[in-house]
């Protein structure tokens, strides 16, 4: 049951299927697929000790919210002009009503699975700080050489900068997600869950440095500032005044790097970089795209 719960977590963060004919085929249908396996996982469990089940008051009112939630968003998807791309989502961000619905059950379920269970709570974080650091390690060829993609496709374009996959050349690294700002947010998430295991004894401190040494490069290598803005903040707040000599240290770096995002990204406006300079390019993939999204997504929609 462990083993699985880890193994399951960390697929959440690097499955892809390499073989799709979308963004959404390829990188995000098969998390949004582990997700899935995840509840219902969970729900097996959770029926086989249905007599040990205990509704706490703060599970309930987490119900009635997520209920809410859920019934605004079933009325705003049934007066919706485009009802059907409300309910299964856009192809890329997996964000329809039907993956809200699923990300309820995984909260509900997961929270009374980890109350009957509490020893699984360190196997999720370590299935998720796997995970993250197979998305850093991703993160280093492709800032090497901009055209690996990790799919079939790989290294073939269809136009100049622009990969088979659909992929720019500006966008990389995305290490294995569909835009770099996934995969900085997944990285973030970890390096988080990484300091939280630390702070509180969950996981090592070689663990802890291991995978920091590995996620916390690749972050900056995303040069995604909201990302890195985010983990100061996290830090701070974690770590707050007991270490503030690591902390100064650390909020240095991290206004730097942002720092170096900013004029990285000025620069690249000015140059012309971000322009519409290769209209040809643009035109080529976005008639690739228009044709994957008639074509109806078989999970979920996402």
């Amino acid at each position: 049951m462990k083993n699985i719960y880890t193994l399951l977590y960390a697929f959440s963060l690097i499955l892809i299927n390499p073989w799709g004919g979308s963004r959404g085929e390829i990188w995000t249908q098969p998390k949004v697929f582990v997700v899935l396996l995840i509840v219902l996982s969970n729900l097996s469990f959770l029926w086989e000790e249905r007599k040990l089940l205990s509704f706490s008051r703060s599970w309930k009112v987490c119900l009635i919210l997520w209920g809410f939630f859920l019934t605004v968003g079933a009325i705003s998807t049934l007066n919706s002009p485009f009802p059907e791309r409300s309910f299964w989502g856009q192809d890329q961000m997996g964000d329809g009503w039907l993956y809200w619905l699923l990300i309820s059950i995984f909260s509900l379920t997961n929270r009374l699975l980890l109350k009957l269970h509490p020893e699984l709570f360190c196997c999720q974080i370590r299935g998720l700080l796997i995970g993250g650091a197979v998305v850093a390690v991703s993160v280093f060829p492709q800032v090497v050489n901009w055209q690996i993609d990790y799919t079939a496709t790989n290294g073939q374009s269809i136009a100049h900068d622009v990969l088979a996959s659909t992929i720019f050349r500006g966008q990389q690294p995305i290490a294995l997600f569909s835009h770099r700002g996934h995969a900085a947010i997944v990285l973030t998430l970890t390096a988080v869950i990484c300091a939280v295991g630390w702070k509180r004894k969950l996981i090592s401190d070689r663990t802890a440095t291991l995978a920091l040494f590995l996620i916390l490069p690749a972050l900056l290598f995303t040069n995604t500032r909201t990302a890195v803005l985010s983990l100061i903040i996290a830090i701070f707040y974690l770590l707050g005044r007991q270490y503030y000599k690591q902390l100064i240290p650390a909020l240095a770096i991290g206004f730097v790097a942002i720092s170096a995002m900013t004029f990285t990204l000025t620069s690249g406006l000015e140059s012309g970089i971000c322009g519409t300079s290769n209209v040809q390019p643009i035109a080529l993939v976005g008639n690739f795209r228009a044709r994957d999204s008639k074509t109806t997504s078989l999970w979920l929609g996402f």
